[in-house]
């Protein structure tokens, strides 16, 4: 067994895998305010399950993988026996962080044994509470490059983006002039302008609606589960923030309902 106070005084960083979050009554039967509401929770499950049968001890960077082994086998049937899929993989990042998205897309890829996915989609948070003070087109200009070496290895077939206003949209597109281009633009609420809609018009992008929250997972989330949930110290809780998460989705596009969806999330202490 391990004890999870321990292994955050000790540690530098860990990964959690939730697993497939629709296997079980747990989320099936109960409404989150918000998706990182229900992150919050399939992190506490993994969380508690992973000290009765740890996984991976840490390494020599004092780094953990927490994950549960059991349920790749029973997402591996789940994927065969739904033909018709398509696979999204949503990115949210705290700071343009191209390496995160590429552990991310391949994590997910690893789960849910698949050769490709069908679209990646990168977030990050709005300019109040960003890490970055450059303007939005720039940061994602940044971690471009691993969704253009994701595409290139046939691990993507379509990229997207969340939440920039037309003015950034154009701006990205300007910066990508001879490159992969964004195929999808989430926006939050179905807050389509006129000018947005025109814009992703022209260039044939289509604009999605979604309910995330951002920052995603905030800082006061992770204390809240590590003080309320395990009784961690405030002190030590503190020193850990969330650094990057994913969700990834898997629609049965005949029945129109998610068959799988599950999140990973990258822990740094920063104290």
């Amino acid at each position: 067994m391990v004890n999870l106070l321990d292994f955050l005084k000790n540690a530098n960083q860990f990964r959690v895998h939730t697993g497939d979050i629709t296997s079980g009554e747990t989320f099936r039967s109960r409404d989150f305010s918000d998706p990182s509401a229900e992150l919050v929770e399939s992190l506490r499950i993994q969380l508690a399950r992973w000290q009765m049968e740890p996984s991976d001890p840490l390494d020599e960077s004092k780094f953990a993988l927490i994950k549960n082994w059991k349920s790749s086998e029973k997402l591996n049937v789940k994927m065969h026996e739904n033909l018709i899929n398509k696979v999204v993989v949503k990115v949210f990042l705290s700071s343009p962080d191209p390496e995160a998205v590429r552990v991310c897309t391949e994590s997910a890829l690893n789960e849910l044994h698949l050769q490709a996915v069908d679209q990646v989609i990168v977030a990050l948070p709005p300019f109040q509470y960003s890490k970055s003070k450059l303007p939005l087109a720039k940061q994602f200009e940044l971690v471009w490059p691993a969704i253009e070496e994701l595409h290139k290895r046939g691990l993507i077939d379509e990229a997207g983006v969340a939440d920039l206003n037309d003015k950034d949209l154009q701006a990205l597109f300007d910066r990508l002039q001879g490159r992969l281009k964004p195929k999808v633009a989430q926006v939050k609420g179905c807050n389509f302008t006129k000018e947005l809609t025109d814009y992703a018009k022209s260039k044939g992008i289509s604009l999605i609606c979604h309910v995330d929250p951002h920052p995603f997972l905030t800082d006061k989330q992770v204390n809240d589960l590590f003080v309320d949930c395990f009784q961690i110290p405030e002190k030590l809780a503190g020193s850990w923030k969330a650094i990057y998460a994913c969700r990834y989705t898997v629609m049965d596009q005949c029945r129109s309902v998610i068959v799988a969806k599950g999140y990973l999330v990258h822990f740094e202490r920063t104290l």
